[in-house]
């Protein structure tokens, strides 16, 4: 009921033109800025860009080893190099 007490009151002060316009704005802002969220993400996943900065260690087997055999909790963990 708030809503439409509202909208009245807009129609009312501002006129239809004016607070037409303004809602089309916002809705089709809304919209714009999660068709490029989702865009973005589509592209990243895609398109691999970002592979190119993940890279290997050289002795990559025997740290996955020493971690393992340490047998961490479940959980996610950081490391600084």
């Amino acid at each position: 009921m708030h809503i439409l007490a509202l909208w009245q009151f807009l129609l009312k002060y501002f006129g239809e033109h004016y607070v037409c316009q303004y809602v089309t704005a916002v809705v089709t802002s809304f919209i714009k800025r999660r068709f490029c969220w989702l865009a973005s993400n589509l592209i990243h996943m895609l398109l691999k860009y970002h592979n190119h900065d993940y890279h290997q260690l050289d002795n990559e087997s025997d740290v996955s080893a020493a971690i393992w055999s340490s047998q961490p909790a479940p959980g996610i963990y950081t490391a600084s190099l």
